[in-house]
Parts: C-alpha cells; structure tokens; sequence
C-alpha cells in the first residue's frame, strides 16, 4: 500500500518496457473541500518527458477522468458520479 499526503509525488521507475501494458489498481480517498482538480495518477517517460497518459479527479463533475495524449489529450474514460465523505 502506498499511501501520499496531498501535494507529494510517489515515482517508480522500472528498466524494462511493459509490452503489453500494465495494470493500475487503486482506491482513492479525496479529502473535501476539492478546489482544483487533483492529478490522481500519472505515466511518463523518463527519458524524454512524455506523459503518455494522466488521471485526475474533477470537483465540478465529481467524476474521475483518464486522459491519453495521442498526441493531444483525449479522455478515454470517465467514471460515475463519486459522492464525497461516503464510506461503505
């Protein structure tokens, strides 16, 4: 489990290529008042700086979006509604 505090990056960096692709699995906790639409999840190049694909969470929609740049930004996935401050 890894746990960050807002405003902290956690980086792991790998030496070989995914192939195929790789799996994110992950549950999140977002801590209201939400002003800005905090970057959840990011994959990027080390080597030239290429963010190949982002997640963040919008307050306005309450949804969680994926973004893939090819090579401009779409979203490819946006998620329900996320009522915050409910546990289940």
């Amino acid at each position: 489990m890894i746990m960050c505090r807002p405003g902290v990056i956690f980086s792991y960096e790998t030496t070989f290529s995914p192939g195929q692709g790789v799996i994110f699995a992950f549950d999140v906790l977002i801590h209201t008042p939400v002003t800005n639409n905090p970057h959840l999840v990011a994959v990027q190049n080390v080597g030239d700086n290429y963010v190949a694909i982002t997640v963040d969470y919008s307050p306005t929609s309450k949804k969680i979006n994926v973004y893939l740049q090819n090579p401009t930004w779409n979203t490819v996935l946006i998620s329900s509604e996320i009522e915050l401050g409910i546990f289940s």
